[in-house]
């Protein structure tokens, strides 16, 4: 791994840059950046949004209409301000936080002309573990047709790489608002490759974890009717999810193969209709182990573990 790929592998770099995680998660970048979710959706009240409003700290509203919504980028902004409010961080100290990340916000045509933007842009994808020279993306995007003021946002590259690449990192922010991306396994690193990262983390800071502020988002919203559409999960991980939520599972287990899911193993535990065949229950599935309960000579309870082999796997 070369220095400037703090948080992920080439690999990781190839699946992220050529955007091959759609094919894992379609709707991810339709959601990223539309308007959808309301304060209500954060579990956030209206208090406090419109405190924290008045103070500048919610992200500038996009869209249409008198009724606050937001996109999943600045939803995610928005539990990191919880996170920061749980430890009685001051206003000004987000406020200051929030100037500085989002400050890489650049109009592409400017960015072609000034050097300055151009340095501040490739400092963003460094940031983010990308290995890639930003005129060079500036060209593809130009090209087809998108704005890489969104492609290298700092929140979102860390979003996308949190989601997609299961990497838990962190915002260090310090008293004054400035920050650095940080990552526990990649501690040593930033320690030794970093300058003046050692004395950063050694100096008083607050720590907001990205990880955290997903995983909040996904329990909200897991019973929500767009949840599966967001792909805040691989289709793996949802196929998980569904069978958790099946009537009568017992319990399951989840074998993985190269760090990705190849098999669920579900135990469903169902009454009999005294009419139903053991044959019936045997050719009902394809079958691992089945245990079957009798009362008086007839079935009267079974439980079976089903084996399913996930889709793509070896």
């Amino acid at each position: 791994m070369s220095n400037t790929n703090l948080f992920i592998t080439e690999d990781e770099q190839d699946y992220i840059l050529n955007g091959k995680y759609l094919e894992d998660f379609p709707g991810l970048q339709h959601f990223m950046h539309e308007p959808i979710f309301t304060i209500a959706d954060l579990g956030i009240k209206p208090r406090d949004a419109t405190y924290w409003d008045k103070n500048e700290i919610l992200p500038e509203l996009l869209g249409k209409g008198a009724r606050r919504k937001y996109t999943l980028i600045q939803s995610v902004w928005i539990r990191l301000i919880v996170q920061f409010r749980r430890m009685d961080a001051s206003i000004a100290v987000i406020k200051s936080f929030k100037e500085k990340l989002f400050d890489i916000s650049i109009d592409l045509e400017k960015a072609f002309e000034n050097p300055e933007i151009l340095a501040l842009m490739q400092k963003a994808l460094e940031a983010q573990g990308i290995k890639a020279d930003v005129k060079e993306l500036l060209k593809k995007e130009t090209t087809e047709g998108r704005s890489l003021t969104k492609s290298v946002g700092m929140l979102e590259g860390i979003i996308l790489t949190t989601i997609a690449l299961k990497k838990r990192i962190q915002f260090l922010v310090g008293l004054g608002g400035d920050y650095m991306p940080y990552s526990l396994d990649k501690h040593d690193y930033i320690i030794n490759e970093i300058p003046k990262a050692k004395e950063f983390i050694e100096a008083p800071h607050y720590s907001i974890s990205v990880w955290i502020a997903v995983l909040e988002l996904m329990v909200k919203w897991q019973n929500e009717t767009f949840f599966d559409d967001i792909s805040l999960l691989s289709e793996e991980e949802l196929k998980i999810i569904e069978t958790i939520r099946k009537p009568n599972v017992k319990s399951i287990k989840v074998r993985l193969s190269n760090g990705e899911v190849s098999l669920i193993e579900k135990t469903v535990e169902e009454k009999l209709n005294p009419s139903t065949q053991v044959m019936d229950l045997i050719m009902r599935h394809g079958y691992q182990n089945i245990e079957i309960k009798t009362q008086n000579g007839k079935v009267v309870q079974y439980t079976n573990t089903v084996m399913e082999k996930i889709k793509g796997t070896k």
